[in-house]
Parts: structure tokens; C-alpha cells; sequence
């Protein structure tokens, strides 16, 4: 049952609408708070009413912790050993509780004459008012948003519409490295050289040190486009994790907590106790990050990711790290893991980093039939992750620590990392 406006700890009396066909949950109406959550707090938000994206940002610190290790016990306790092993969640670093994203997704909208640019409502495709701005995001990205804005009214360019698939400015992806920032502008063409121009002037003024133009052409809501143009600078800044460096382009996928990010990958390394004769198999391996953590300790670091971008990127930040004991292969992890074993590799180890929608069927198996005595499993889906440790139970490995890291503070989220034992 989804009763929005609501908290863990709340007692209320709701009208409840029977769900439709073939809906998971149904929805109902607060009618009366009898009695409101010990740990509620005013929202520091204006906008986390309409936003939605902090659904707990009402709860204390402390009361989301507490929340989501409860949500965590619940959901493991019909998996074997799972709910024993579940250690209190790191929380965020003291004293940080804002600024702390690295990424920020913006929306162009314009209705009624009035021309938005910010995150969607909750449920919709309309931006809500006030979310040019975010606390969880640093100061300049709401500068530059907002110098953005400015200068889409003062050029004159359309605004891109779902509606009548027509328009130009579709919406704006802001990027902070550790030496530099990054804005890319999404549109549906090309925009004209005295607009690039002073677009570039705009974001100037917000300290933003590069800038790309992604073209998207094709219909649907925009992520990113099929081309992209350089206005400034490299078009890409760096991310430094852990004394490492790391190329971040807009399409790049990284973890977008900075501070905590460290902490989620400094602890799964430590529960794998890596030694310089081991090698370690990392599937999932995006554009390095782990692997190249790994490469320090270990002697022998193979990484599997399916995006060909990002192999590529994985192998030049190892360069650039001065590490040559990495090898990283392109594909999916079902196909590429039995050329693996036919080269006669047996890692000692095996982290897996996958999607919220955890490891394809096959996956636990195959890293079974290779014998590492440890899988490290680093999970952005608690439920996909307890579905693969009963699989890898079966298949004789015992889930033994699980620590979850608060990466998503306000959110539901909870990232976890799991280390699953082989029994002998």
C-alpha cells in the first residue's frame, strides 16, 4: 500500500482505492494523522513536496537509518543467514547532510508563457517550480541553471515539447570534477554560432570550465543525444576517487555522492583482504573504478563491462593511473565469463557491481563453476541482491557480512555490499 505524504513511525487513517488490474500496490489518502513519527522534522526543502525525489528528507538523520536497516532485516529474513549478518549502515560524513551530488539532470518546460528549467513532479513530466535549485547539489550547479535559463529566454530559442515533438532546448546535465565543471546542453539540433556563443559567456559566469551541445533527434523523453559538440574546454573534467583519477564525460556512469562514493568502495575492498598474489575478477566494471582500486592491492585485475565506451575509458584511466596489471573485456558477463574459464583463470576473488536489476540468470553459476573463495557484491537493489545471495546459497556460497553505505541520504535508497563466503 502507498500512502503518500506519510512516514515510517506514522499512525494514520487513510481512504484506501482498491488497486487496478495487474497494479502491485494500491494507493491511498491520508484522512487523519492519529500520531506522527517520533523522528519527523520540517522539511529543509521549499520543493520536496512537489519534487518527490526525498521522499524521507521529513526524518531525522538517525530515523532514516534506523528505517532503512529495518526495511533491510525484513526483506533478508527469508534468506539464509541474511538477516543475522546485517551491520549498522555508514552514514554520510559528519557534518555533510547537502552539496554532496556531483550530477544534476534539468528539464526544460514552458506552458501558459512561463519557461521552466528543473527536476520533474513526481510522477509526471512537468518540471516543479523551485527545482532549478537542489540542496543535495553545490551552489554553482543553481547558478548555472539559472544563467542557463536566462540565456534560452534571451536568445529565443523554442523550448522542446513532448506533446508536439517539436522545439529545440530539451534540458541540461551538470557535472562537477574534481577539476572542473561540466555542462552539456540537450537539444533536438544544432543551435545557431551566436547562441553557442553566448551560452558559453552564460555558463562562463558559473565558474563552468566545459562545455558539450548533445544533439538528440530522436523522439521520447531526453536523456542524452547521438552526437555531441564540444563549446569549451575538453568537453570532459576528471574525478579523483581514493588518490585515483578518472575521465568523466556526460555519458559516464559514476556514483554521484562524492564523499561517500570512497567510503562504499574502500569497505567492499576490505571485506575481500586482498593479497598481491591474487587476481580478481570485477564484472560490471564500467569505466574502472573498482578495478583499478583493486589493481593496487592485487597482482592480477580483469574487468567485464558490456559498454564499449567505457572499456575504452577503463583502459586509458588505467594509463593514467600507471597501472598495467589490468586486462578489461567488452560484452555481457554470461558470454564473456566462459571464455574467462576456458583460459584456464581461477580468480581468487569476484566482485559484482551490476544494475538495480541485479545478475542476469546464468551469472552465479558461472562464477560458482570457477571456485572463488570470495564474492564481494555491491548492490544499488537490495531485492535483486537478495534474490542472487539465495541463488549463490544454492550453489554453496554462505552470505556472511552485508553493510549497507548511505549513499542516498532522504531517499529510500540504500546501497549495499555483501560478501558471500564459499563453504568448504
Amino acid at each position: 500500500m502507498i500512502l503518500p505524504g506519510t512516514l515510517p513511525g506514522d499512525a494514520v487513517e487513510a481512504v484506501v482505492e482498491l488497486p487496478k488490474k495487474g497494479a502491485h500496490s494500491a494507493i491511498g489518502r491520508v484522512s487523519r494523522f492519529i500520531r506522527k513519527s517520533p523522528g519527523r522534522r520540517g522539511s529543509p526543502c521549499p520543493a520536496s513536496a512537489l519534487c518527490g525525489g526525498c521522499p524521507l528528507i521529513e526524518l531525522t538523520s538517525e530515523a532514516q537509518l534506523s528505517y532503512k536497516k529495518r526495511f533491510l532485516e525484513k526483506l533478508f529474513s527469508a534468506t539464509p543467514g541474511g538477516a543475522s549478518q546485517i551491520l549498522d549502515p555508514i552514514p554520510m560524513p559528519h557534518g555533510i547532510d547537502s552539496g554532496y551530488r556531483n550530477k544534476a539532470v534539468l528539464y526544460f518546460e514552458e506552458s501558459a508563457g512561463t519557461r521552466k528549467l528543473g527536476m520533474y513532479e513526481a510522477g509526471s513530466h512537468h518540471v516543479a517550480p523551485g527545482t532549478d535549485s537542489c540542496r543535495l547539489c553545490p551552489h554553482w550547479m543553481a547558478v548555472a541553471a539559472n544563467a542557463v535559463l536566462r540565456w534560452s529566454r534571451d536568445s529565443g530559442l523554442s523550448v522542446w515539447s513532448e506533446t508536439s515533438q517539436t522545439g529545440l532546448l530539451r534540458g541540461l546535465i551538470l557535472r562537477a570534477g574534481s577539476n572542473g565543471r561540466l555542462a552539456t546542453l540537450v537539444t533536438s539540433s544544432s543551435i545557431p554560432d551566436s547562441a553557442s556563443e553566448s551560452l558559453i559567456s552564460a555558463l562562463q559566469s558559473a565558474g563552468v570550465s566545459d562545455i558539450t551541445v548533445s544533439i538528440k533527434t530522436r523522439p521520447g523523453n531526453f536523456v542524452l543525444g547521438e552526437t555531441s559538440v564540444v563549446l569549451l574546454g575538453r568537453g570532459s573534467v576528471t574525478a579523483e576517487i581514493s588518490g585515483l583519477e578518472f575521465e568523466v564525460r556526460p555519458e559516464t556512469f559514476l556514483q554521484v555522492n562524492t564523499p561517500q562514493t570512497p567510503v562504499l568502495y574502500d569497505t567492499a575492498i576490505r571485506l575481500a583482504s586482498i593479497s598481491p598474489e591474487d587476481t580478481v575478477l570485477d564484472l560490471y566494471s564500467g569505466i574502472g573504478t573498482i578495478s583499478l582500486l583493486l589493481a593496487r592491492k592485487a597482482g592480477h585485475v580483469i574487468g567485464v563491462e558490456i559498454v564499449p565506451e567505457s572499456v575504452e575509458e577503463a583502459k586509458k584511466n588505467a594509463v593514467r593511473n600507471g597501472l598495467s596489471n589490468t586486462e578489461f573485456f567488452c560484452g555481457p558477463a554470461e558470454k564473456i565469463l566462459p571464455d574467462i574459464c576456458s583460459r584456464g583463470i581461477q580468480p581468487k576473488t569476484v566482485f559484482v557491481d551490476p544494475p538495480r536489476k541485479g545478475l542476469e540468470a546464468s551469472v552465479p553459476g558461472i562464477i560458482a563453476a570457477m571456485e572463488p573463495e570470495t564474492v564481494i557484491y555491491i548492490a544499488c537493489g537490495p531485492e535483486a541482491l537478495a534474490r542472487d545471495a539465495a541463488k549463490f546459497h544454492n550453489l554453496g556460497y554462505c552470505l556472511d557480512t552485508l553493510q549497507p553505505v548511505d549513499l542516498f541520504p532522504d531517499t529510500a535508497h540504500i546501497e549495499c555490499v555483501a560478501r558471500l563466503r564459499r563453504v568448504q
